[in-house]
């Protein structure tokens, strides 16, 4: 009897896999929104030192780096669409690494997103806590766990990708090894 059972190409094709991208989503977001609360409950609003790195609050109402300030509702849809493309990729990556990667992403996005939407002064205006301050070269970046979870884990989900399709490539070109080859390795062992 032949085996007809379905296999799946992508990474999240078992429970376990999805139940694995969900608890690296929940992860992250935990520790985002743990983190947030920790500093403002703890520290003040815009006290940052001149040393390379320190601790801070800020409240963004922009995107990254503070582009987009002025319009809170598209920046809130915006992070709406990272989120909803974050879950869709790693749902659909076909490297295990990506997509746990691709998780991470969206465990960020609904980080940021959850402060856009719960946070003063209201519904997708409310503005994202910032708490880590670096300052390089007299240049001050704030962040926060789920800035850094999307801005890490992107760049490196796309190499996993690229690693992933390149292996994959590599091992077709060698399994498909043209038969007038197998045929004159056999003549000349005769």
């Amino acid at each position: 009897m032949a085996n007809t059972r379905h296999t799946s190409t992508s990474a999240s094709g078992t429970r376990a896999a999805r139940w694995a991208l969900a608890g690296a989503a929940a992860a992250v977001l935990a520790a985002d929104q743990a983190s947030k609360c920790l500093v403002m409950a703890h520290a003040t609003a815009g006290s940052y030192s001149t040393a390379p790195l320190s601790i801070g609050l800020a409240a963004n109402h922009g995107a990254t780096m503070g582009a987009g300030a002025g319009s809170p509702l598209l920046i809130t849809l915006a992070a709406l669409a990272v989120a909803a493309l974050a879950a869709a990729f790693a749902l659909r990556a076909t490297s295990r690494t990506a997509a746990l990667l691709l998780a991470a992403v969206f465990g960020g996005a609904l980080g940021n997103l959850a402060d856009r939407l719960l946070r003063a002064p209201g519904i997708g205006t409310g503005g994202v806590v910032d708490w880590i301050h670096l300052n390089i070269a007299g240049h001050g970046v704030s962040l926060n766990i789920a800035d850094l979870a999307i801005q890490l884990a992107v760049p490196a989900a796309i190499a996993a990708t690229l690693i992933t399709a390149r292996r994959t490539t590599r091992r077709t070109a060698n399994n498909n090894t043209p038969a007038t080859t197998t045929t004159a390795n056999f003549a000349l062992a005769a």
